[in-house]
C-alpha cells in the first residue's frame, strides 16, 4: 500500500480508544477509492492510498496500528510515498524493517458521516491559520460559522460573508460573549 508521505491521518488520533474513537487507522473504501481513516469521534481524516488488490483484501476491516503508520511516512524521508507492506501475519515497515500486528475490533463505518459527492454541496475553503486567529481574537477555543443570504433552493449565496462567533458552552473569556467576527468574501484578482 502507498500513500502520500506529507500527508498524516494520524494528526486526528486519540491518545487512548473510547467508544467514539478508536486509536488506530482503518483502510476505508468510498466512491470507489481506497483511503487510511482515522477519527477521535469528533473529526474524520481521509488519506487517499494505492492498494493492491491482495493487500486490499487483507486489509478490509482491520485496523492498523498508529505507530506503523507513522514509522512509514518516517522511513519515506527521500521519496513522496510511504509504503505498508501487509499479509496475513501483519504490517511491514520494510524501509524501516519494522512489523506490527493488526489490531482487534473493526473501524467505524464511515459511510454515514462521510457526504456524498452526488448531492449539491457547498463548497467552503477558508484560510485555517485566519481562522485560528479568529478565534483566538474572540478568546474561544471553537467557533461557530453562520453563513448569510440563502438562494430559494436554500444554497448559500456565492460571496456571501461568514459570521463566526464563540460557541455557547466553551472555554472562552466572559467579554467574548456577544462578540463575532467575519470573514469577508474577498476574492483575488
Amino acid at each position: 500500500m502507498l500513500f502520500e508521505r506529507k500527508l498524516d491521518p494520524t494528526t486526528i488520533a486519540p491518545k487512548a480508544s473510547t467508544r467514539y474513537s478508536v486509536n488506530f487507522v482503518g483502510l476505508v473504501q468510498h466512491n470507489g477509492h481506497d483511503y487510511l481513516s482515522c477519527t477521535d469521534g469528533r473529526g474524520l481524516t481521509m488519506i487517499r492510498a494505492s492498494m493492491t488488490e491482495s493487500s486490499g483484501a487483507i486489509l478490509a476491516g482491520r485496523l492498523i496500528p498508529v505507530e506503523a503508520v507513522t514509522a512509514a511516512r518516517k522511513s519515506a524521508k527521500s521519496t513522496n510515498q510511504a509504503s505498508i507492506s501487509c499479509d496475513d501475519d501483519g504490517i511491514t515497515v520494510k524501509d524501516a524493517g519494522q512489523k506490527f500486528q493488526y489490531a482487534e475490533g473493526t473501524f467505524p463505518d464511515v459511510s454515514r458521516v462521510v457526504p456524498d459527492l452526488k448531492t449539491p454541496q457547498v463548497r467552503l475553503r477558508i484560510d485555517a491559520k485566519l481562522l485560528m486567529k479568529l478565534a483566538k481574537a474572540l478568546g474561544s477555543e471553537q467557533v461557530e460559522l453562520t453563513f448569510d443570504g440563502e438562494n430559494e433552493d436554500g444554497s448559500i449565496v456565492a460571496n456571501s460573508p461568514i459570521n463566526i462567533t464563540s460557541c455557547p458552552g466553551t472555554k472562552c473569556c466572559a467579554s467574548a460573549l456577544g462578540s463575532f467576527a467575519v470573514l469577508m468574501p474577498i476574492s483575488k484578482a
